[in-house]
């Protein structure tokens, strides 16, 4: 409860406010018509709000007020001489036997305004006794006054008419005042005129495309439940759009109420179920060291391919998820799963969690862990959802897959595109003026959680070295997060074609580039930051794997060097090195994941146990990232 009383030349009124433990408010407000102290008022709001918290059958209270001289009377701190505040005293005590505990506390004015004005606000009010106090109702706009919607007028213009109008040809609505040509001319500055489209200024300087009612809900509906559409929420998908270069004054609204229309959304929605009690979140102590794996299933109905479980995986780290589907989850399919995607993929891990299901605890799970020295732990047979990080993973997967399938039966073509937007998203920028030098960056997760970090550059710098200082301070802790796969943006043109020619042409740098940070990086002037520097020789790649797997000695490098010389299948199995006559025109791709090369490798004789005898091969030209697999045919619909 908080309190507040006012006396002046006006008159005397009294406000009071309850607040409950949802967030609930009760405010309640009166006009003394008899003469009182500035203290009287006090006491006669601190009793309006206690009598109300009784009549309302509250048991406990907490007390705010602002007046210190009625709040430590009340805590029996200070005396009460005052003989006209004597009665307030004893009338508030007897009041609080009612209640099983109350607590004054004494608060700055600042933090009493509510109350405050309150009582100011029927301090003002003059009525005599034939008059009852008018009820006041505060009333939600949701939307702008000039009501500058999305929804088309009636004389078929878009919402950006005005300020269309405005930026083409000056000129102003038939029936609009002062007021209104004010307000045309402030929001006509935060929009660019191009030809006949009209942009939104964007906060990052980014130009967002104006579209009219037509055109936003064609926007939303293929973001929301077109190609590869996952169903977003309306907030996420209002930030998509953003992202995507487009701009309406309701988008957040319309995407809100799109999301609670669509019958997916609505059909397989998630149930709120608050644990009784805080769940302990589980440390993973670097990237890819601990994986939680559970099963869901059976799905009915199953699959064309016979499929009816989803095998998952997720790392607590990164929050990485594998997931494949099976005809059936047993034991050999549980180890090759761990083989294949979790530690040929990125490497043994220090610890697996399952549940208690047979299938992922048995022998062959036991002797793979001690192949490798996993440590295989179990979820509490009381509490089999404990692993809360697969479970949240699996109900994502499940709500996704729900949302896109065509018909029942072909959920296990869409699983891997479930995954598929599981990429980072990095933006970074530099600022080098008369004040300082400073740079940002922020790193968005496929979740929408954001991770923003700044720095100040305590050295002297051009604009375009602070921009490349930028991306550098994005991309480390990229990295010493265990992100794979990073959308970089920036706005300086320079720094991003750079970047792409250097990855395609290493070490042809013009005079005027400032060389991405590797061995004397400028990040060694700066305090406080350490940076890992490797050589610009490249290193064996098993020294390197046992460098990252925490170990060393002084002569790894030639050790691994000559084992691999004296190993019988690595000479065996050697390519042939075969020089071309002519040099080879590397083919450019602009950006990852933009040019993919595709071969087939067989028939393999002899044939696998599964009766595979092709691997298929892609490759992306920019990362290198393979992708392979082995089928028995290699078929149109294999491809």
């Amino acid at each position: 409860m908080y309190f507040d009383g006012a006396s002046n030349m006006l008159g005397r009124g009294i406000g009071t406010v309850l607040i409950s433990p949802q967030g609930k408010y009760i405010p309640i407000t009166a006009r003394l018509n008899f003469d009182c102290t500035n203290n009287m008022a006090e006491y006669e709001a601190c009793a309006l709000g206690i009598q109300a918290a009784i009549n309302n059958g509250i048991l406990k209270l907490k007390v705010f007020g602002d007046s210190a001289l009625v709040i430590y009377q009340l805590r029996g701190e200070w005396e009460v001489r005052n003989p006209k505040l004597i009665p307030y005293v004893e009338h508030i005590k007897d009041l609080i036997h009612l209640l099983q505990s109350v607590i004054f506390e004494y608060i700055p004015r600042e933090e009493n305004q509510f109350a405050d004005a309150l009582a100011t606000l029927s301090s003002m009010f003059a009525l005599d006794s034939e008059h009852e106090m008018p009820l006041i109702n505060i009333r939600r706009h949701d939307k702008q006054a000039f009501c500058l919607l999305i929804d088309e007028t009636v004389d078929d213009h878009p919402w950006f008419h005005d300020i269309k109008q405005y930026l083409t040809k000056g000129e102003y609505p038939d029936a609009a005042n002062d007021n209104d040509k004010k307000h045309i001319r402030r929001r006509a500055m935060g929009f660019l005129l191009v030809g006949e489209t009209l942009y939104k200024k964007n906060y990052d300087s980014v130009l967002l495309r104006c579209i009219d009612q037509v055109e936003a809900q064609n926007m939303i509906k293929e973001v929301h439940e077109g190609v590869f559409g996952t169903h977003i929420p309306g907030p996420a998908m209002a930030k998509k759009i953003l992202r995507a270069g487009y701009y309406w004054s309701t988008m957040e609204r319309d995407c809100y109420q799109y999301v609670r229309k669509c019958h997916k959304c609505q059909a397989y929605a998630d149930n709120s179920n608050v644990p009784p009690t805080a769940l302990i979140v589980l440390a993973s102590p670097w990237p890819f060291a601990m994986w939680g794996m559970d099963v869901i299933g059976p799905i009915e109905p199953k699959a064309s391919n016979g499929h009816r479980f989803i095998l998952v995986a997720i790392d607590y780290f990164t929050k990485w998820v594998e997931a494949t589907s099976y005809a059936h989850v047993t034991r050999k399919v549980v180890t090759s799963f761990i083989k294949k995607n979790i530690i040929c993929r990125y490497g043994i891990p220090d610890k697996i969690i399952t549940d208690n299901g047979s299938n992922l605890n048995n022998k062959m799970v036991e002797e793979l862990c001690q192949e490798f020295k996993i440590q295989h732990h179990n979820s509490s047979p009381y509490r089999p959802k404990m692993n809360g990080a697969v479970e949240a993973a699996n109900k994502n997967i499940k709500k996704i897959v729900q949302k896109m399938v065509v018909s029942f039966k072909d959920w296990h073509e869409m699983l891997p595109f479930a995954l598929h937007d599981d990429a980072w998203t990095m933006y970074f920028d530099g600022a080098s003026n008369m004040l300082g030098r400073g740079i940002g960056t922020v790193l968005i997760s496929p979740q929408g959680k954001y991770i923003p970090i700044t720095a100040r550059l305590n050295f002297d710098c051009t604009n375009n070295m602070a921009e490349y200082e930028a991306c550098a301070l994005g991309i480390q802790p990229a990295i010493n997060n265990g992100i794979l796969k990073l959308k970089v943006f920036g706005d300086s043109a320079l720094v991003i074609y750079q970047l792409r020619e250097a990855l395609l042409q290493k070490g042809k740098t013009q005079k005027n580039q400032y060389p991405f940070p590797k061995r004397n990086s400028v990040f060694d002037h700066r305090p406080n930051v350490k940076i890992i520097r490797l050589t610009e020789e490249a290193k064996p790649a098993m020294a390197k794997k046992i460098l990252r797997a925490g170990y060393y000695w002084s002569t790894m490098e030639r050790d691994c060097y000559q084992y691999v010389r004296k190993c019988h299948k690595c000479q065996a199995y050697a390519d042939n090195i075969h020089v071309p006559p002519t040099a080879l025109n590397v083919l450019a791709s602009p950006w990852p994941f933009a040019m993919w090369g595709m071969d087939v490798i067989g028939p393999i004789e002899p044939k696998a146990s599964n009766g595979h005898r092709f691997i298929l091969v892609a490759i992306d030209y920019f990362t290198k990232w393979v992708e392979a697999a082995s089928y028995a045919h290699v078929t149109r619909k294999v491809a």
